[in-house]
């Protein structure tokens, strides 16, 4: 295998893609720290927030998409897939920290007392900023599913969940400037810290799993279903079944039992052919571990 260097995973499609977040975000960023010093609204600044930290935490995404493209070594024998989990339950606790924050700082600036000015200029730049986000979010879900890469996932659900709370942001400054009622900007910049919150408890969640191994039922039922239709057909069993998921690999092992009188050759002939038929089942690499057992004899 080609040694992997820093340089090298950047000019692959993943490592394009996250480059493509992380400067994206970037201007994203300056943007909306723009139109926040220009009109001083709450849902902007909640906004601005969120995307600052989002950032903050793409920045480790990044370094962990690396890691977890790294071949196995002596240290790590199944490589360093689970790495990515760490990253999204990073990015969902820095997402949880800044809905309190944003929370904190809206009541705070409600009740010192603000105003909202250069109403115009902001809405352009947040305006600018909410569909800059959705192609860039849509870009890397794409990318994320077709690369079976869970970070580029979680970054590419994120953004687009950003866009939703830049559309919210937006229609708030308007609604505002239409109407003069600032409880509205406070309304919203709340109620976008509560979403933030949500989203970041649902990504701390996804990690966890990850990290624990916990099963994925769809995947249970398609590897059941071929090991049910192929043991069947072929006359022996299965027992001893276990999997569990990188995120943009799956780890398999089972037990094979077949008749006393079936040769060596034979068995792993068909655990061969049972190992072939559960990988076309998936786009993402599986790594399969079959141990052959004879059945015991009464």
């Amino acid at each position: 295998m080609k040694k992997q260097t820093p340089f090298s995973f950047w000019r692959n499609e993943e490592g394009r893609a996250m480059l493509a977040s992380l400067s994206g975000g970037g201007l994203i960023v300056i943007c909306k720290v723009w139109a926040y010093f220009l009109c001083g609204s709450l849902a902007v600044m909640a906004d601005m927030m969120e995307s600052l930290v989002h950032n903050l935490a793409v920045v480790f995404a990044a370094y962990c998409l690396w890691v977890s493209h790294r071949p196995a070594d002596r240290n790590h024998l199944y490589g360093h897939g689970k790495i990515q989990f760490f990253s999204s339950g990073l990015e969902g606790a820095l997402i949880c920290g800044a809905a309190i924050l944003i929370w904190v700082q809206s009541w705070r600036n409600w009740l010192i007392g603000y105003e909202m000015a250069n109403v115009r200029e902001g809405l352009i730049l947040v305006a600018f900023a909410m569909v800059f986000n959705a192609i860039l979010g849509w870009f890397l879900l794409w990318r994320g599913k077709q690369q079976q890469s869970i970070i580029l996932k979680a970054n590419g659900l994120h953004v687009l969940s950003d866009s939703v709370t830049t559309l919210c942001a937006l229609l708030g400054v308007v609604a505002v400037s239409f109407t003069g009622y600032l409880w509205i900007d406070l309304l919203i910049a709340l109620g976008g810290a509560v979403y933030i919150f949500y989203e970041g408890i649902g990504l701390v969640r996804a990690s966890f799993s990850g990290l624990m191994d916990e099963a994925d039922l769809k995947v249970d039922q398609v590897v059941r279903d071929v090991l049910d239709e192929e043991c069947a057909e072929h006359n022996c069993t299965y027992h001893a079944l276990r999997h569990r998921s990188e995120g943009n690999r799956h780890w398999l092992e089972l037990h094979l039992v077949f008749k006393t009188d079936a040769s060596l050759a034979e068995a792993h002939e068909m655990a061969t052919h049972l190992e072939t038929k559960l990988r076309d089942q998936f786009s993402e690499p599986i790594m399969i571990t079959t141990h052959m057992e004879p059945a015991k004899v009464d």
